[in-house]
């Protein structure tokens, strides 16, 4: 199973929009279950969402974002940052890691700021 960031990107914009704290399901029109699971999964064991475990850790009630979920969405919350992210991407290999993720959208995003 792979990673699929925009599902991570809906993901935490979900979360950071509801207030409520509770522990909520995520289902989507584009992905499987398992693929939403695995990528809570991934974003609850890298500290980005407060999650619920179920099922052995192979199902996870997202609650909230941590400081890390807050901060990984405010480098690719932006829809023409993270258009251009996914167009670097691409030109390269397709995917990077988070870290690398980061430092693209922080670059689009400076730019973006500078050229306004």
């Amino acid at each position: 199973m792979k990673r699929e960031l925009d599902l991570i990107r809906d993901i935490l914009i979900l979360l950071e929009e509801d207030e409520s704290r509770d522990p909520k399901t995520i289902t989507s029109e584009d992905y499987s279950e398992e693929v939403v699971h695995y990528n809570l999964r991934l974003l609850y064991k890298e500290g980005f969402i407060e999650a619920h475990s179920l099922e052995g850790g192979t199902r996870f009630l997202p609650r909230s974002l941590t400081w890390d979920g807050h901060n990984l969405l405010a480098d690719i919350k932006d829809d023409s940052v993270w258009s251009k992210v996914k167009e670097n991407l691409k030109r390269h290999s397709g995917t990077a890691s988070i870290e690398v993720i980061k430092a693209i959208a922080a670059t689009v995003a400076k730019k973006a700021i500078i050229n306004e």
